[in-house]
C-alpha cells in the first residue's frame, strides 16, 4: 500500500513519559497584578510601553477568512475515510505527532492520481490518557468521513489542516469543528446550527455551544433596531447539507468538476458515527498559579509580558487558603528569571520571545515559519479525559517583539490558552473574543495594555469555577466592573461569523447632517453591573478623544448587565452645529456611576481594519456658506404714492466656504417684520461671495400703494448647502407714503378764496 507522508505537525505539546522536573534553588514567586492601564495607579519605577521601533520582520498576517476562502487557497481538498492513526515522538524533539493516514474517496483539489494519503500533525494523546496539545489542535477518529482542506503550503507546516468537516448518516449530515450541524454556504461562509450535535475535533472541548455562558445583547435605553440588508442572517435550525451537496458548490466554488468517488466502493461496515456531544464540561483544570521561567531579557518585552498576565490575574482575589493570582514568576535574589532557555516536557512553564533555535534545542521542533504563528502554547494535561493541566508553554514570535500592540494581543492570547481557554473549537469564533483566531485581526486598543475581551474574562470564571468542582475553594474570583468599548464587533454573537469593523454611514457632510455609526461594541468584562452608563460621542481635531471635543450624540444605559454587551448595535447622532469646517476623528467614550477595574479602556476611535493597518478613519465636515443682510437703508423716509425711492443692501456671507451666485428680492410691507410673503417689488443680481466676502446691492422701487405707513427691506435667496436659512431677510425700514392734496374750485382774479 502507497504512503505519501506529509510531515506538517499541528502545534500541540507532548506529555513526556520521564518524570517531571523540579526548577533548582528553589526560586521565590513574584505575583503579576499590577493594574498599569491608569496612569495614576502606575507603580513607583514602573516603565510603560514606547512607541514601537520598525521590526526585522512582519507578524503572520492570513488570507481572507471564510470556508469558501480557505477552499480556494487550500493545496488540497479531499472527501476521505480516516483508516489509522499513529502518535510517536519525531527524533530530536519532546513533542508528539499524529500521523492520519486516509483514503481518499474524491479529489476536488490536489494529486489526483493518489488513493491514500498521510497528513502528519503536533499533538497526540498516550494510552493512559496523557498527552500534549496546542490550541488548535485537530483530533480526528479513525474509521470515519471526513472533508479535508489542507493550507496552502502545508507540507511545510506544523498545522497542516485548514478544515476539517465530519460527514455522518450515511453522507446525509456534515458537521463543522465543533461538532455543529452544516445547513448551507452563504457568503462563503457555512452556515451552521447554534447547538452541538456531535464531539467536537479537538483535545480539550468546552463547554458545548448550547451551554455557553449566557452573554445577553443589552442596547440602549430607547434604541430602534435599524433595518440592514447586509446583515448575517440567523443560522438555520433544521435542513442539514447533506455531503453530496456540499461537495457540490465545493466544485462550483473551485470551477472544477465533479469526478466520481469511489464511495460505493469502500466497505464502510466497520466505519463509525462521531460521538454525541457529553455533558457540560470542561477537559483539563488548574489547581495551582501558572508560575513561569521566562526568557525576556528584552526590558520592553518584560514589560509587555507583564501587561499580558496583569489582565487575567485580574479576575481572582486573594485567598488564604489558596493561591491568589492565576499568572506569575519566578525570581531568583529577589529579582525576575528572565533569562531561562525554555525546555519542552521538563514539568516547568516557560514564556518568552525565543528563536526558531531555541525552539529546536527545546525540542518543540520546527521553527516559526513551520508553525505559521504569532504567538503559540503548548499544554501538557495527565490522566484520562485530560484531567489536570501540568505544565504550559507560552510563547510569541521574534518577528512581533517590536511591537507592544501585537506583543500584547499574542501574548495574552496564548496565556490564556494556558489558563484553559481552548474551548471546543480550539478558538472562539461565536462570539467577540481575544481568543478569536488570529489575533492580527483585532484592533491595537486606544488606551489599554489589557486585551483580554468580556467573553474571555466569563469564560476563564467558568474555567476557574469548575476547577474548584474538583477542589473546592481553590480560586476567589474578583468582583469588579469594567465597561470597555472599542472599534469593531462580531457580526453575528452566537454563531461562526466575522470581526467587523465600527463604522459610518457616511465619512462627509455638513453641520446638523445625520450620521449612523454601526458596528458598535460595548460590554462589561467584569461580573457586576454598571448603572446610568453614557455612550458620548464626540468629533475631535485630533486621535485624543475626550469631553472637550465636539459632542455629537449620546446612548443612554439606565442598567448594563454583569457579563453583559451590546454587539453589533448601530446609533445616529449629527454632525455638530458649530464645528468648523475640516477633518476630524470620530470617538466614543463610556462614563458610569461605578469605580471600575480601569477607565483606560473606556474610549474608542474608529479605525480601518488590519489589511488597512488599523488606520484611524476620518469625517470631513464640509464648510458652509451663510449669506444675510448686514445693511439696509432707504434713500427718503417719505414719499408721495408712485414715488421712488432707492435701497441700499449689504449681502455678506458670514458662512465658511463660498456662496454660489443668487437673487436679491425687494419688497414692502404693512408692518415692521421683512419676510418673502410680502410684497415683492423688484429684484438684483449677486454674484457668488467667498467667505467674509460682501456685495453691495441698490435699486430704486416706486411705492404705488395708498397713502399710510409701509416698511422697505430685501431678502436674499438661500443657496445650496446654506447652513442657517432663517436670517435671509434684512430690518425692516419705515417709509410714509403721504396723502397728495389738489388745490380746486379758485374764483377768477381771487387766489386766496377756496371753492
Amino acid at each position: 500500500m502507497k504512503h505519501t507522508n506529509i510531515f506538517s505537525l499541528l502545534l500541540v505539546l507532548f506529555l513526556l513519559m520521564s518524570p517531571f522536573g523540579t526548577a533548582t534553588g528553589e526560586p521565590q514567586l513574584q505575583v503579576v497584578g499590577h493594574d498599569p492601564e491608569d496612569l495614576e495607579q502606575i507603580p513607583e519605577g514602573w516603565k510603560r510601553a514606547q512607541g514601537a521601533t520598525p521590526s526585522p520582520k512582519k507578524p503572520i498576517v492570513y488570507a481572507a477568512e471564510g470556508f469558501i476562502a480557505d477552499i480556494r487557497a487550500g493545496a488540497w481538498v479531499f472527501d476521505g475515510m480516516l483508516l489509522e492513526t499513529v502518535v510517536r515522538q519525531p527524533e530530536g524533539t519532546r513533542i508528539l505527532v499524529t500521523d492520519y493516514v486516509f483514503q481518499v474517496v474524491e479529489w476536488l483539489s490536489g494529486p489526483l492520481y493518489l488513493q491514500e494519503v498521510t497528513l502528519s500533525s503536533a499533538g497526540g494523546e498516550l494510552p493512559n490518557g496523557s498527552g500534549m496539545i496546542a490550541g488548535s489542535s485537530i483530533r480526528l477518529e479513525p474509521n470515519r468521513r471526513y472533508i479535508v482542506v489542507t493550507k496552502p503550503d502545508f507540507q511545510g507546516l506544523m498545522l497542516p489542516f485548514a478544515r476539517v468537516l465530519q460527514v455522518f448518516s450515511g453522507g446525509l449530515k456534515v458537521a463543522d469543528e465543533a461538532g455543529r450541524v452544516v445547513t448551507g454556504l452563504r457568503g462563503g461562509r457555512l452556515e451552521v446550527e447554534r447547538s452541538a450535535t456531535v464531539q467536537s475535533l479537538r483535545y480539550r472541548p468546552g463547554p458545548p455551544a448550547s451551554e455557553q455562558p449566557s452573554t445577553p445583547n443589552t442596547p440602549p435605553d430607547g434604541w430602534v433596531q435599524q433595518p440592514d440588508p447586509e446583515s448575517s442572517p440567523n443560522p438555520k435550525e433544521d435542513s442539514p447539507l447533506p455531503a453530496d451537496e456540499l461537495l457540490d458548490l465545493i466544485a462550483a466554488a473551485l470551477a472544477t468538476e465533479r469526478r466520481s468517488g469511489n464511495i460505493d466502493s469502500i466497505d464502510t461496515s466497520g466505519f463509525e458515527e462521531p460521538a454525541a456531544i457529553g455533558k457540560y464540561y470542561w477537559c483539563g483544570w488548574i489547581l495551582a498559579e501558572n508560575n513561569y521561567y521566562a526568557w525576556l531579557p528584552d526590558n520592553d518585552n518584560w514589560q509587555w509580558w507583564n501587561d499580558s498576565a496583569g489582565n487575567w490575574n485580574t479576575i481572582v482575589a486573594d485567598n488564604p487558603s489558596g493561591p491568589d493570582w492565576l499568572v506569575g514568576y519566578f525570581t531568583s535574589g529577589g529579582n525576575p528569571i528572565r533569562d531561562r532557555a525554555p525546555v519542552a516536557g521538563d514539568g516547568n512553564n516557560h514564556t518568552g520571545v525565543v528563536s526558531d533555535a531555541q525552539l529546536a534545542v527545546g525540542g518543540y521542533g520546527g521553527t516559526w515559519a513551520g508553525w505559521g504563528a504569532n504567538g503559540i502554547n503548548f499544554t501538557w494535561y495527565s490522566g484520562v479525559n485530560c484531567t489536570e493541566i501540568v505544565e504550559v508553554d507560552s510563547f510569541v514570535n521574534p518577528a512581533i517583539s517590536n511591537d507592544p500592540e501585537q506583543f500584547r494581543k499574542s501574548m495574552t492570547h496564548e496565556l490564556g490558552h494556558a489558563l484553559g481557554l481552548s474551548t471546543d473549537q480550539g478558538h472562539e469564533n461565536r462570539m467577540f473574543a481575544l481568543m478569536y483566531p488570529g489575533t492580527w485581526r483585532q484592533p491595537p486598543n486606544y488606551g489599554s495594555a489589557w486585551y483580554g475581551r468580556m467573553d474571555d474574562m466569563a469564560g476563564e470564571r467558568v474555567f476557574l469555577n469548575n476547577a474548584n468542582t474538583h477542589a473546592a475553594n481553590t480560586w476567589v474570583l474578583a468582583t469588579w466592573v469594567d465597561m470597555a468599548t472599542w472599534s469593531q464587533t462580531h457580526d453575528n454573537w452566537g454563531s461562526p461569523g466575522n470581526l467587523i469593523m465600527t463604522d459610518s454611514s457616511t465619512y462627509s457632510g455638513y453641520r446638523g447632517d445625520s450620521v449612523t455609526i454601526r458596528n458598535i461594541q460595548v460590554e462589561n468584562r467584569g461580573n457586576l453591573p454598571a448603572s446610568n452608563l453614557l455612550m458620548s460621542f464626540y468629533f475631535s481635531w485630533n486621535p485624543t478623544v475626550s469631553d472637550i471635543d465636539y459632542l455629537a450624540g449620546t446612548a443612554y444605559w439606565s442598567t448594563f448587565p454583569a457579563e453583559g454587551r451590546w454587539s453589533d448595535g448601530d446609533w445616529t447622532i449629527s454632525v455638530p452645529t458649530g464645528i468648523p469646517a475640516g477633518t476630524y476623528y470620530i470617538g466614543w467614550v463610556l462614563t458610569i456611576n461605578e469605580s471600575e477595574r480601569t477607565t483606560a479602556n473606556n474610549t474608542a476611535i474608529m479605525l480601518r481594519d488590519a489589511a488597512s493597518n488599523f488606520s484611524q478613519r476620518t469625517f470631513t465636515v464640509f464648510g458652509q456658506p451663510d449669506l444675510h443682510i448686514s445693511s439696509v437703508s432707504t434713500s427718503t423716509g417719505s414719499v408721495q404714492p408712485g414715488g421712488a425711492v432707492t435701497v441700499n443692501a449689504t449681502v455678506h456671507n458670514q458662512g465658511d466656504a463660498s456662496s454660489l451666485s443668487t437673487n436679491l428680492r425687494y419688497y414692502y410691507s404693512t408692518n415692521s417684520v421683512i419676510s418673502t410673503a410680502d410684497t415683492q417689488l423688484t429684484t438684483d443680481f449677486v454674484s457668488s461671495l467667498s467667505p467674509g466676502g460682501s456685495s453691495p446691492e441698490a435699486a430704486s422701487v416706486a411705492l404705488s400703494v395708498a397713502p399710510g405707513n409701509y416698511w422697505i427691506g430685501v431678502c436674499v435667496d438661500a443657496v445650496t448647502s446654506e447652513e442657517f436659512t432663517n436670517n435671509q431677510c434684512s430690518t425692516a425700514v419705515p417709509v410714509e407714503v403721504s396723502a397728495v392734496i389738489f388745490a380746486d374750485g379758485f374764483e377768477s382774479g381771487n387766489t386766496t378764496a377756496w371753492n
